[in-house]
């Protein structure tokens, strides 16, 4: 059942469903409907394979939740890393109750902590600055016009000179690229508009003539632009970050000079209910301030010090 889960093969049906076909059948589906992309499908098969593999011959009926407890106490690390470890099983669960496989789910008893999030780490104006200035070529046009847009970086790979529009100053974004495979949709299935920054103008246009083929940048995977991000980090000597903190970056940006939380995540490609999860620290921050000012008859700027975009 181990192998067979790894090649991605199905195994033989019976009249007892067992955990390991159920869980590959939720996968199968999942994928085939496009509700999960390459690279949470390959997650979720190297953690069943991980930590599950066990459980692949046992009946679903079998396995309950002093199971699934026994493996989650085994699983070190964060409790955002064990509720990862468990997302394939309690989405197979849910598959085979529906597919009337099982009458009792039993991952409804599976219940975690409460986290508290730290705000998502962002970009400084002169850490901005000082890291662009250490970079040069197209990593710079790359870093820049991520710092500009805000996409995600499986979406800027994936653009060809077709999607920008100067007339309009916008972007369509309709595809990605990831784990180096081209795919013909974005992570949430929805094509969206990104409006562009004089800035991200003139970084486009300066990348244009090293297009290949009509796309944009010439990689397949972020590892070269996200390795010179990091190295210019170090020769600003500033502390060294996920490259993807420029997208915050962004969002940040658009809060302060937009106000507008649904404004913001239709630019980043978030839901609303998404965007106001994570970013939900600066939000309250934003609203709080002019109900304190009305209060207080101070009236204050929020503490974050955040890029001023242009042209927004």
């Amino acid at each position: 059942m181990l192998a067979q889960i790894r090649l991605g093969l199905e195994p033989n049906t019976t009249e007892v469903v067992l955990f390991g076909w159920a869980m590959q059948q939720y996968m199968n589906t999942a994928k085939e409907f496009k509700r999960l992309g390459e690279y949470t499908y390959k997650h979720y098969r190297d953690d069943l394979n991980r930590y599950w593999s066990h459980l692949f011959d046992v009946p679903m009926v079998a396995v309950g939740p002093r199971d699934l407890r026994k493996v989650l106490s085994k699983v070190k690390g964060k409790p955002k890393h064990k509720q990862n470890v468990f997302a394939p099983v309690r989405g197979g669960f849910k598959h085979a109750q529906s597919e009337g496989w099982i009458d009792t789910n039993p991952c409804l008893a599976i219940s975690f902590g409460k986290t508290q999030k730290p705000p998502p780490d962002y970009f400084k104006p002169r850490e901005q600055e000082d890291l662009l200035s250490k970079m040069e070529g197209q990593s710079y046009r790359y870093a820049k016009l991520f710092f500009e847009t805000g996409m995600r970086p499986c979406e800027t790979l994936a653009i060809y000179e077709y999607d920008i529009d100067f007339d309009e100053a916008t972007l369509t974004v309709e595809r990605a690229i990831v784990d180096g495979k081209p795919q013909p949709y974005t992570k949430t299935h929805k094509i969206r508009k990104v409006y562009l920054t004089p800035d991200a103008v003139l970084v486009l246009k300066q990348q244009l003539p090293h297009s290949v083929k009509g796309k944009l940048f010439n990689w397949m995977t972020t590892k070269v632009p996200h390795e010179a991000m990091r190295e210019a980090m170090r020769g600003a000597e500033m502390r060294v970050r996920r490259p993807y903190c420029a997208r915050h970056t962004r969002a940040s940006t658009l809060l302060t000079t937009m106000e507008d939380a649904a404004f913001s995540a239709r630019q980043l490609g978030h839901s609303q209910y998404t965007f106001q999860t994570v970013y939900a620290s600066w939000i309250d921050e934003l609203e709080n301030k002019d109900k304190a000012a009305a209060i207080t008859g101070i009236k204050t700027k929020p503490k974050l010090e955040l890029v001023q975009a242009e042209g927004v």
